[in-house]
């Protein structure tokens, strides 16, 4: 990779210091909104699947 980029790999220097600060949502409001934008993808997904054809796994009636 060094020498694709030409670089020295003596002249790089990496730092990093990854620490876990947890996972999930502090509160309420949190989780709603969340919640809140999941279901506008989902929605929105499935209304340009519909568009192009699809029937997302449903029946015709």
């Amino acid at each position: 990779m060094f020498e694709r980029l030409e670089l020295d790999p003596a002249a790089v220097v990496v730092v990093n210091d990854w620490q876990y600060a947890g996972s999930g949502h502090d509160n309420d409001a949190e989780r709603e909104l969340a919640a809140s934008i999941a279901e506008r993808v989902r929605a929105q997904r499935l209304r340009k699947y519909e568009q192009e054809g699809g029937s997302h796994g449903r029946q015709a009636a």
